[in-house]
């Protein structure tokens, strides 16, 4: 018998609220959550967890979230990622989207 293993969600931001936010809702839809309050963290647990997917903020006070999109597609680059932000700019999209976000 195959066990499906639950896919992993790694949330990284600075904002405790949308970190609730997203552990709630993702654990109801039986994700594994994983939260990280900084950038470093977040890293840390890319590196450690390998999470199906990051959903990263784009401003915190750490690291920029395009410097941890760098880093999370160094460590592996199958990992999908989703940047959140309350402060968007076209030129920063399209940075983000040009590495594979």
């Amino acid at each position: 018998m195959h066990v499906k293993r639950k896919r992993i969600v790694l949330i990284i931001d600075d904002e405790e609220s949308v970190l609730q936010l997203f552990d709630a809702i993702l654990s109801k839809e039986e994700y594994t959550a994983l939260t990280a309050n900084n950038g470093k963290d977040g890293l840390s647990l890319v590196e450690s967890k390998r999470p199906d997917l990051v959903i990263l903020d784009l401003k915190m006070r750490d690291i920029n979230g395009i410097e941890v999109l760098r880093e999370i597609q160094r460590i592996d680059e199958n990992i999908e990622v989703i940047i959140i932000t309350g402060y968007g700019a076209m030129r920063t999209a399209r940075t983000a989207m040009r590495l594979g976000a």
